[in-house]
């Protein structure tokens, strides 16, 4: 397995901490409902106007308002309720973490976990792009 930001995980010990109990109810609650694939008012995907399909949940906002709080609280949540597939949080005090070559290692990481077919795949992707590499490596090498 390539080298992946162990540190992203939001389970890791760091100072990130979740929403006070009774805090972000209303945001907390649109990511749940958006989670669940609809909006129970009016049974429609939750959109914009760049994201037609809901399929991307976009938290914004000026540094300090909560929003790694709030993806902290939601990441608990889904741990708990083992929905959480991965995590990776970005941080600019740690260089594992603010390096956007080890966000998709670590998410298939952390997805071969809990998916042993997903592991299969996985390890047989890196097997095959290993050989393909030392092949081209090989040819390479031959010709100087």
């Amino acid at each position: 397995m390539p080298r992946y930001a162990r540190t992203a995980r939001f389970d890791h010990d760091t100072k990130r901490v979740s929403c006070t109990q009774g805090t972000r109810t209303e945001t907390l609650d649109t990511i749940y409902r958006w989670f669940d694939g609809y909006i129970w008012e009016t049974g429609e995907t939750l959109s914009t106007k760049w994201n037609p399909e809901g399929r991307i949940f976009w938290l914004d906002g000026v540094a300090g308002t909560g929003k790694s709080t709030i993806a902290q609280t939601v990441a608990d949540h889904f741990s708990q309720t083992h929905e959480l597939g991965a995590s990776f949080f970005c941080s600019r005090d740690d260089g594992e973490c603010s390096n956007i070559n080890l966000v998709f290692p670590t998410i298939a990481y952390q997805l071969s976990l809990r998916s042993p077919s997903f592991q299969k795949h996985l390890s047989e992707a890196i097997h095959t792009r290993t050989l393909m590499c030392n092949m081209h490596l090989r040819r390479c090498n031959c010709r100087s």
